[in-house]
């Protein structure tokens, strides 16, 4: 069987936009292994779900220290299921520590995975990836300030980052002026018919789209991707593509990378998975459009 041959998660570096995409707001498992002194030199800061395993002490080796953290993981009251993505990082991407604290926990998913008696075996086997943060805790710091505490309180739910200036919204984030502000937005796609208020000095494109996979999308396609192209000929401006649902957010997305990057439909597609973290299903996002848009645009027709 496919399972028997598992080989543990890929170990491997992440971007800081890749680390903040996971998205950390939902509490996947996040490891932070500076020492105890560049946490206190950070203002006690860290991503704010991140658990911590420094250095051992003298005397105590890695495989010690971690074997206990990897029990207390799984003596908890439940191993979350969304621990699909690991990250964990340092004060920088070339920490030899921070490898390995990675590198065990592929070992002890392993050892836990292979456990038949073990009731969380298949949860183990679940996680798809650890990834080392590059840059480490200074770059995510730079760039993400609003994800950095002490606590998890301190974390809102995240947008997703598509290319620089551009986020897709998050199922879960609270759209007020404090939102704008926390996330520097100046511009905002929004459905016509959603209760959004009216924020000064935020640009607001209102697009009548019925949350139902029988509408036609393509009437939007061409003032969304003029909307999004000019905001982000400044590169100052963030712009959030908000429509709660299960995908109209995404279609709109994908209509703009289709014609930004002169995409496919199924390329566009891919190009967004790998910058979201959750799932996409392609039996929502209206691909005969999608392909009808790139046919139309770029003159490529279905892969």
């Amino acid at each position: 069987m496919e399972d028997e041959k598992w080989q543990g998660p890929e170990v491997k570096e992440c971007s800081v936009v890749d680390a903040f995409n996971m998205p950390l707001f939902e509490l996947y498992l996040v490891i932070d292994t500076r020492t105890e002194a560049e946490v206190a030199a950070a203002g006690g800061k860290r991503l704010a779900s991140a658990r911590s395993i420094p250095p051992p002490p003298e005397g105590v080796t890695l495989e010690t220290k971690m074997w206990e953290f990897f029990t207390e993981l799984e003596s908890e009251d439940m191993w979350p299921i969304q621990w699909k993505w690991v990250l964990v990082y340092g004060n920088d991407s070339e920490n030899t520590y921070t490898w390995k604290v990675a590198e065990f926990l592929k070992k002890a998913l392993l050892v836990g995975w292979g456990d038949p008696n073990n009731t969380r075996r298949n949860l183990f086997r679940m996680v798809q990836a650890v990834r080392v943060m590059s840059g480490g805790y200074p770059a995510f710091l730079s760039s993400y300030p609003m994800l950095c505490g002490e606590e998890v309180e301190d974390m809102r739910a995240s947008p997703a980052e598509i290319v620089p200036g551009l986020f897709l919204s998050s199922r879960c984030m609270e759209f007020n002026s404090d939102t704008v502000r926390y996330w520097g937005l100046t511009h905002i796609i929004v459905d016509g018919s959603q209760d959004v208020p009216t924020l000064p000095g935020l640009v607001t494109l209102p697009v009548e789209i019925p949350d139902d996979n029988l509408v036609d999308f393509t009437r939007s396609f061409p003032a969304v991707y003029s909307f999004i192209t000019e905001a982000l000929a400044n590169p100052s401006n963030r712009v959030l593509v908000l429509f709660w649902g299960r995908s109209r957010s995404a279609i709109l997305v994908i209509s703009w990378l289709i014609k930004r990057f002169s995409f496919t439909a199924l390329q566009a597609f891919d190009y967004l998975q790998e910058r979201v973290f959750k799932k996409l299903d392609k039996v929502y996002l209206a691909l005969d459009q999608l392909h009808e848009w790139a046919e139309g645009t770029t003159g490529k027709t279905i892969e």
